[in-house]
């Protein structure tokens, strides 16, 4: 679970709906106001730009996503749902208008989660973080590229 110093997992607490609304509200009361929620979406209509489509509604509405997997329908090739995970709650306005053009477009839509936002720091991304054998166009075009042996590994 801790495989360098400062990694850290997040756990996830299963509990009956009621519970969770009420504990929802009492939160909500306490004054914590950030939350991440993880919705299910499955397009009834696939294709291509489908996924576009949905990703350009949650631009649109000024929602930071975190996590986007997408995994396919049993028995049905060719359907994949998309569980997302959104820095925002369903109550509020922005999410809220979401959720409706998702439905609007006849697609399936449900929350599997909601909960307080922990701190999300933002640092930079260091070169060391980034796997083997990609690219990251803005290290080669600093000139931090040393060796032709390390050009190749990018590419």
């Amino acid at each position: 679970m801790q495989d360098f110093v400062g990694a850290n997992t997040d756990f996830l607490v299963v509990a009956p709906r009621d519970a969770v609304r009420r504990r929802l509200q009492a939160e909500r009361h306490s004054g914590v106001t950030d939350y991440e929620t993880i919705i299910a979406v499955i397009p009834l209509s696939t294709g291509p730009g489908v996924i576009a489509k949905l990703l350009d509604s949650v631009r649109d509405e000024g929602l930071n996503m975190t996590s986007l997997m997408s995994r396919p329908i049993k028995g049905n090739a060719g359907t994949y749902s998309f569980i997302i995970t959104l820095d925002a709650a369903p109550w509020q306005e922005n999410f809220n208008h979401l959720l409706s053009q998702i439905v609007a477009e006849g697609d399936w839509v449900k929350t599997l989660a909601v909960y307080p936002r922990g701190e999300h720091p933002n640092p930079p991304v260091d070169t060391w973080m980034l796997p083997q054998g990609g690219i990251c166009l803005k290290r080669a075009h600093s000139g931090e590229i040393e060796s032709k042996e390390e050009r190749e590994l990018l590419w």
